[in-house]
């Protein structure tokens, strides 16, 4: 570690590199994330493409930065997708699926994530596997979801991870219940994909909540999902996203499914995770 530490200060990208990888790896107590970060911001600003982008997640998860910062790890991760990186593919579908620092857009999003680069990394086949399973951005396809979900499972990603995707298959797959003859039926959840928490106010810890309305498609899925209000701007998006990816068995009334527009409240705690 001492030999990475001398070669690092004499500006050795390599060394640099090196040196925030066995930190982060070594633990994370308080005085190794100030070096981590200290270091990781050292090597970008030099031009590591790797260090870029590993600052870019800090700073995506709540890491303190001026606008200028913010600005700045946009602009690296955009390079780094521009140039073939599997990571930039990633992070660059990501900020523009949470609307971090740009205009939210999904179709942006979707084709980072299936680009050739992008279908590379890990964590872009696991956003691809809900996508495809609630048509966001692509056609709903539970073939292609299931294909998707197959090779995020080779890479041999949390258990936990796992279960959630497969939980959204069964979810998305469910045949509806029969519609009743007559009578009323309340609607019911069949999947409700949680808000993800904006990284920008992780420090802050600020709590608060989105109102979206949305409607329903003859299978349950939600469509033409519109913000109506959000006590914090980086709700609102976060709101939606999580939205376009919840299905219902419809309320029935009359012999008539209920799909018309309707309201919901998403609230955000500063509890909840953060993306990885």
């Amino acid at each position: 570690m001492d030999l990475y530490r001398a070669a690092a200060n004499k500006d050795n990208l390599y060394a640099i590199e090196r040196l925030v990888r066995l930190l982060e790896q070594r633990g994370a107590s308080p005085e190794d994330l100030e070096e981590v970060w200290s270091w990781t911001e050292r090597g970008a600003r030099q031009g590591s493409t790797t260090l870029q982008l590993t600052y870019a997640r800090h700073v995506m998860n709540g890491r303190p930065a001026a606008a200028r910062d913010r600005a700045q790890a946009v602009h690296w991760v955009r390079d780094a997708h521009t140039k073939g990186s599997s990571e930039g593919a990633y992070l660059w579908g990501r900020l523009h699926l949470l609307g971090w620092q740009v205009e939210p857009n999904v179709e942006v999003a979707a084709e980072a994530f299936q680009s050739e680069h992008g279908r590379k990394h890990p964590m872009a086949l696991r956003h691809l596997v809900k996508m495809y399973a609630f048509g966001l951005a692509v056609p709903r396809d539970p073939h292609e979801a299931r294909t998707l979900r197959d090779q995020f499972a080779a890479s041999r990603p949390p258990a936990a991870m796992l279960q959630d995707l497969d939980r959204v298959l069964e979810a998305t797959t469910a045949d509806l219940d029969p519609a009743p003859e007559s009578g009323k039926r309340p609607q019911r959840a069949l999947w409700q994909e949680p808000p993800v928490y904006p990284g920008d106010l992780r420090r802050s810890r600020v709590s608060g909540s989105a109102r979206v309305q949305y409607a329903l498609d003859a299978q349950g899925f939600t469509r033409d999902v519109t913000l109506l209000e959000a006590s914090h701007p980086e709700f609102g998006p976060a709101a939606v996203t999580a939205v376009r990816q919840w299905r219902f068995d419809p309320e029935w009334e009359g012999g008539v499914a209920q799909l018309g527009p309707r309201e919901t409240t998403v609230r955000f705690t500063p509890s909840a995770g953060l993306e990885p």
